[in-house]
């Protein structure tokens, strides 16, 4: 049985957006907020790509959008292994309605406002949380 023998492909490598073929791109929002899907034909890997903002605040600001986790298409859904359990995906919208809700970082509140408060309040309630569920089999 001959094997099937695929040309050598750093599978650590993550694609610039120029070399995979976009087969999906979130419309109607701005820029920073676009996810773009994009298929890594050598890997068949379905790469989300996130935009990235270097040197934010200051006159050599620049932005690009950024390979990040992937996805592999197994059967007849896409997966992410990037979560416990692993999940999947029947189109390529509630891969980015997924990934914006729970994969992307969104910018913390203007610091002094009540939105900001909140969210210090809220991360330190679940810090709280956790830690007491951690200590509640000590007997």
């Amino acid at each position: 049985m001959k094997a099937d023998i695929k040309p050598f492909v750093d599978l650590f490598k993550k694609p610039s957006y120029a070399e995979v073929e976009i087969v999906y791109e979130t419309r109607g929002v701005t820029i920073p907020k676009t996810l773009m899907l994009g298929l890594e034909k050598s890997t068949s890997r379905l790469y989300v790509f996130e935009w990235s903002v270097k040197n934010e605040g200051t006159p050599a600001e620049t932005g690009d959008f950024v390979a990040g986790r992937f996805l592999t298409f197994e059967g007849n859904s896409w997966v992410s292994r990037h979560t416990s359990p692993n999940v999947k995906f029947k189109t390529y919208e509630e891969i980015t309605r997924y990934w914006n809700e729970n994969m992307v970082l969104h910018p913390m509140p203007p610091k002094g406002t009540k939105e900001y408060e909140d969210s210090i309040l809220n991360s330190y309630i679940s810090e709280m949380s956790e830690g007491m569920s951690s200590l509640s089999h000590v007997g």
